[in-house]
């Protein structure tokens, strides 16, 4: 972490859609607490995803996070220093809609990694009291004191010192809450840090024997880590003095005074420098370290903290896993892609006809998050889990073990499962690994059973036993604290996609109800749709509400089979997004059968299962954009593999037009069906062709289970194109 200057952000006041948005967000900041505290605040996060904005902000870090200055990977984001919303304080208090009002704000942009946004959240504690409500930047900044750095309005490389090992070690108070919120000292990053010194120790000794050495290329600001290549270059020179000159000045300026001091040094003044190396990296070895405990601020700067709430340790969801010999699952291997134009956690959406082992992977992963003392506890039949070992009979005799291995996106440790094929005992890690929940097909509750089955193993019951309910809210939602329960109601309302009339409210008797209209409908009397996802919803925010203050920042992973049940089309259309939109940072991974609920998903987020000629379950490779398609043109892709969503019986009469006209005897619906298939198309030889090419397409796309569809669409377009290059040439 280095300080980056004067800020200079992209000029965007003669934006036509930033007047427009932001237009929208002030007509929000206005209305009154209470109209607030069931709604949240209207931000067009895409904005900040446009060129206009991300190319600027990303220039004036250089590319770089502005926190870890880790290696550029082409997932960072524009973010903001001041939260979006419900800023948090070191403890477990919060203050809605700060700094809402300052969204927009270019000089509150910072360009960051997804593990820094994701470690920083809404966490944004101040020395005393916050500034006012709805307050502009400058005065924002004359009263209020933040705990955390400014890389561009503060000097971190005063208050913060890199060890040779990479260690951050603070120097202040504000840089032990710095690098505790961060996580600046993270294994990952202390690891690439490391590295990155140790090579810059071995360029420095390397430069010493030059007859002209220079060093000021190993301090270019584009390179990852440079502020610690700096301070650990400023500790190496600082007070020694070469031909009665002294390094002093800016740590910034340390490369181009060796530049123009390191010809002028003769032998001894280089072994000097070389010595200070060797014993920079013995003293960091034995020197003694920050404990890593935040600091008790007395009151003469602010009241006393007597316990700090800091986040859990993130794992940044699943980034991929490997089943292998579960249930019907041969070996499959499956990688979630990052999303490019969202900070929200990667989601994945799985496809496939029935019985092609949709609904095992959802219950591997379950099993492997849980660990094996909670997967245990579910008592499952091992029989159910282990697979087949022979193609010709049902024999399990001695079947192959079953296994899971899951890898996260930050926590380097590995989640998995195994399931002995001869002992029937499972393995895993001892204790979870990340908060899992998971939900089948049926989702239903019984209203006199409110509380679940104590331990992790509790949260995924209803995947695995088709009998089992989900608990009651209504009882848990009765008993919530005013604010809490405005809180969780901003979430169900952006779930269920009320209107902005609509409510969620408590009546005098108690019960919990929708306003919809102007009407209360209790919860027990709503649609199954309705039901079906209020009463999901609702769970899913009963188990993070006591581990994360703020909804929006809480981190989980959530397992949902079939998730189009119960659901009208229209909702159908919105679930994805507006479960995405309401828990940005919980992992959803779910199965469907319904082109509909693609909505939401970015290509790479939707899998394709499919068995091939030998029965094995395979992933279908080279799908089509999912951006820009219609349902029915979802249906005849790849995604879902129809050759037509025309009514069969339109066929058929199309069918019997042409068997009048040609005078062809008429079979059976199958036979006419095929005939229509086989209409030739086209006069041209090209377009004959181009015929040709699409009846092989379909033809192989549409072999019956058991034979997996080969790379089609690939030779159909070739020959598509042969055939057009071929007419063009004559």
């Amino acid at each position: 972490m280095m300080r980056l200057g004067a800020y200079v952000g992209p000029n965007l006041s003669g934006d036509p859609r930033l007047q427009e948005i932001r237009r929208q967000l002030f007509e929000y900041l206005r209305r009154s607490p209470e109209e607030r505290a069931e709604r949240r605040a209207p931000i067009d996060e895409s904005f900040f995803y446009s060129s206009s904005v991300r190319e600027p902000v990303s220039r004036r870090s250089y590319g770089k996070c502005v926190f870890c200055e880790s290696e550029p990977t082409g997932e960072e984001f524009v973010d903001h220093f001041r939260p979006l919303r419900d800023a948090r304080d070191l403890e477990d208090g919060v203050d809605r809609d700060f700094y809402a009002w300052l969204a927009y704000e270019t000089e509150n942009l910072i360009f960051v990694c997804r593990e820094c946004a994701h470690a920083k959240g809404t966490i944004f504690p101040v020395f005393g009291a916050r500034a006012p409500y709805i307050a502009t930047l400058p005065e924002v900044r004359r009263r209020e004191e933040p705990m955390l750095l400014d890389p561009f309005r503060d000097h971190p490389e005063r208050e913060l010192e890199f060890l040779a090992d990479g260690w951050c070690e603070p120097l202040s108070d504000r840089a032990q809450v710095t690098v505790v919120v961060l996580g600046l000292n993270r294994q990952r990053l202390l690891d690439e840090r490391a590295r990155s010194l140790g090579e810059l120790l071995s360029e420095l000794d390397a430069a010493l024997a030059h007859s002209r050495p220079s060093i000021r290329h190993l301090f270019d600001p584009r390179m990852a880590f440079v502020g610690a290549r700096l301070n650990i270059l400023r500790r190496i020179l600082q007070g020694m003095v070469f031909g009665g000159q002294r390094f002093t000045g800016a740590m910034a300026s340390y490369p181009s005074q060796a530049d123009r001091l390191l010809p002028q040094w003769g032998d001894d003044d280089r072994e000097r420098i070389r010595r200070r190396i060797d014993q920079l990296a013995k003293e960091d070895q034995s020197r003694r370290r920050w404990d890593g405990r935040l600091p008790i601020f007395t009151a003469a700067r602010d009241r006393e903290i007597d316990r700090v709430w800091l986040a859990p340790q993130r794992t940044g969801g699943i980034s991929s896993f490997r089943i292998r010999n579960f249930k019907g699952l041969g070996d499959l291997e499956i990688t979630i892609p990052v999303r490019r134009d969202s900070k929200a956690a990667p989601c994945l959406m799985i496809l496939g006809e029935n019985a092609v082992g949709k609904s095992s992977i959802l219950q591997a992963i379950g099993l492997a998050l849980l660990g094996g003392p909670q997967a245990r506890r579910l008592r499952l039949d091992p029989t159910e889990l282990l697979s087949n070992r022979d193609a010709d009979r049902w024999d399990q005799l001695a079947p192959p073990s079953a296994e899971a291995d899951l890898d996260f996106r930050y926590d380097e440790s590995e989640a998995f499962f195994r399931l002995d094929g001869e002992s029937r005992n499972i393995v895993g890690r001892e204790n979870p690994n990340a908060l899992v929940l998971a939900y089948g097909p049926r989702r239903f509750f019984d209203p006199d059973k409110s509380e679940r089955a104590k331990g992790a193993y509790g949260r995924v019951q209803t995947l695995f036993k088709p009998t089992a309910t989900i608990p009651y809210p209504g009882t848990w939602l009765n008993q919530l604290s005013p604010d809490v329960f405005k809180e969780v109601a901003q979430i169900i309302r952006i779930v269920l996609t009320m209107s902005d009339d609509d409510e969620l409210v408590r009546d005098l008797d108690g019960r919990i109800c929708v306003n919809l209209e102007h009407r209360l409908i209790p919860i027990d009397r709503l649609s199954d749709g309705y039901r079906s996802v209020f009463v999901m919803i609702a769970d899913i925010v009963r188990e993070l509400h006591p581990i994360y203050p703020i909804l929006e920042d809480a981190e989980a992973i959530v397992l949902i089979d079939e998730i189009e049940t119960h659901l009208h089309p229209r909702w159908k259309m919105r679930v994805m997004s507006a479960l995405r939109r309401a828990l940005p940072n919980v992992q959803f991974i779910a199965t469907t059968h319904d082109p509909l609920c693609l909505r939401g998903m970015d290509d790479g987020e939707v899998v394709v299962l499919q068995r091939d000629e030998d029965g094995r379950i395979e992933r279908l490779k080279d799908l089509p954009s999912l951006k820009g398609m219609r349902a029915d043109q979802l249906l005849t892709s790849d995604y879902f593999g129809l050759s037509s969503t025309v009514d069969p019986q339109a066929e058929i009469d199309m069918a019997r037009y042409v068997a009048a006209v040609e005078d062809l005897p008429l079979g059976d619906a199958a036979q006419a069906d095929a005939l229509v298939k086989h209409i030739t198309i086209g006069d041209g030889a090209q377009e004959q062709i181009i015929h040709r090419a699409m009846q092989k397409f379909i033809a192989e796309r549409e072999k019956p289970t058991g034979a997996l569809r080969p790379d089609v669409s690939r030779e159909a377009v070739e020959a598509v194109l042969a055939a057009l290059k071929g007419d063009d040439q004559a």
